[in-house]
């Protein structure tokens, strides 16, 4: 059976697929020598990077809450919820935390005042309390969070009626649920969060380390599955007058044309089709007899450009990812 430390090192080679530069770039954990034994074997395993995001001491913990509380002091709505003063809002919280997260819904911490191998993560608002307890399991938590940081822009969507279509891994450490769909492509669930929680937008995101392999993977797949996810970040040309290109009539030479599905089911009147134009990857979606959205490549523009034009589809705007972007590290 998979240890917990078997897994931990498992994620740690995912987030080096989904940032490269975590393999070379990490540092040791600085974590105090009565640290929680789980988190501190997560961290021993993974280290710390922009992958993983950022580890805080509890001594710079007490910092940043200090000057946290200092501004919510001055609003009278955190002080009608937690006290008089900052000493008030620092009293809301137990003896021993850690910060995990901050911004405008609140700030997120481990309490480590128990002793607790894995403990609970709480999350107060500056505006309404009491705390919320956000989840009972510190490494959890951490887990669905550092693979959504790593992951960055390589995240899309997987219809939530389909089927688990995978290997389930990291088990020990992440029951919640991680599959394996395919070689650098990932099926992530969510962990359970409270109703009086923030919950993401996303709770079971399809992440990538490569747009390209993605793309790969969809193409492989009988339509029917294909239309199942979503496509990937890329440059994109919008196009007001398609032309030729209809979707639900026909698809250009070289594509295959799914229906695409979502929570209503299979019919909601939207078509995508993946194709190639030379050896670069591209994507269409549309209504019929709408406008419709090219995706493709960011260092295919031209080539893709030139297809639009010898089919005589005119592009209305570009939305190009930049060599800078880092959606380009996706491809």
């Amino acid at each position: 059976m998979e240890t917990s430390r078997q897994a931990f090192q498992e994620l740690d080679s995912i987030y080096a697929r989904l940032q490269p530069a975590h393999a070379t770039g990490k540092r040791p954990a600085a974590l105090e020598p009565d640290a929680p034994s789980k988190m501190r074997e997560m961290w021993e395993a993974t280290g710390v990077s922009d992958a993983t995001g950022r580890l805080r001491t509890r001594a710079e913990s007490e910092d940043e809450l200090a000057a946290i509380f200092r501004k919510w002091a001055a609003a009278p709505v955190s002080r009608s919820a937690w006290g008089a003063n900052e000493a008030a809002f620092r009293r809301a919280l137990p003896d021993r935390v850690r910060v995990l997260r901050t911004g405008t819904s609140g700030v997120v911490v481990s309490d480590e005042t128990r002793g607790e191998s894995d403990p609970p993560v709480l999350l107060m608002k500056p505006g309404k309390s009491p705390l919320v307890r956000y989840h009972d399991r510190y490494t959890e938590w951490q887990i669905w969070r550092g693979l959504g940081l790593a992951a960055d822009d390589r995240e899309t969507s997987y219809h939530p009626m389909g089927p688990i279509d995978g290997q389930q891994i990291l088990k020990e450490a992440y029951p919640p649920g991680l599959y394996a769909m395919a070689d650098g492509i990932w099926w992530l669930h969510m962990p359970p969060f409270p109703e009086d929680a923030e919950i993401p937008v996303k709770p079971r995101p399809v992440i990538y380390a490569s747009a390209k392999a993605y793309l790969q993977f969809l193409l492989a797949l009988p339509v029917e599955k294909q239309a199942l996810f979503t496509l990937p970040k890329s440059s994109v040309f919008e196009v007001t007058q398609p032309g030729p290109i209809n979707l639900a009539k026909t698809a250009p030479d070289g594509f295959r044309v799914s229906k695409r599905a979502d929570d209503r089911g299979p019919e909601t009147g939207w078509f995508q089709a993946i194709g190639r134009v030379g050896d670069a990857f591209v994507w269409l979606v549309m209504r019929e007899n709408s406008d419709l959205t090219v995706g493709f490549d960011p260092g295919a523009r031209d080539q893709v450009r030139g297809w639009l034009d010898g089919l005589g589809v005119p592009i209305a705007r570009e939305r190009l990812l930049k060599p800078d972007s880092p959606g380009i590290r996706g491809w």
